[in-house]
């Protein structure tokens, strides 16, 4: 359990980075925007995998939330998050909530 608390620590900690990015009032350069957000796709994959494990409800909330993750995902494109960035902000301020209190401990 001692991983997968890291991954959950790790996790939260690259959604209060991007939390802290978003909260401008202009986007940031789309490569940084970009990057974050593959690291946390990357990260959150890998715990959703191993919440998996954890159990029928963490297994469920898992699954949930990663489809969630996954349609947001390929909702905002670096495109249309130019295109509409106080939409993207609002959008993803909500599944980074989502994540944060995933992350807490089970």
């Amino acid at each position: 359990m001692q991983d997968i608390d890291h991954d959950r620590q790790e996790v939260k900690r690259l959604a209060n980075r991007l939390l802290a990015m978003i909260g401008t009032a202009a986007p940031p350069a789309a490569c940084a925007l970009s990057s974050i957000r593959w690291e946390l796709m990357r990260r959150l994959f890998t715990l959703l995998m191993l919440e998996q494990l954890c159990g029928p409800r963490r297994r469920d909330m898992a699954s949930d939330l990663l489809g969630r993750w996954k349609a947001h995902s390929l909702a905002w494109t670096t495109q249309r998050i130019g295109h509409d960035w106080d939409g993207y902000v609002v959008d993803a301020q909500t599944m980074l909530s989502e994540i944060s209190a995933f992350c807490e401990p089970a």
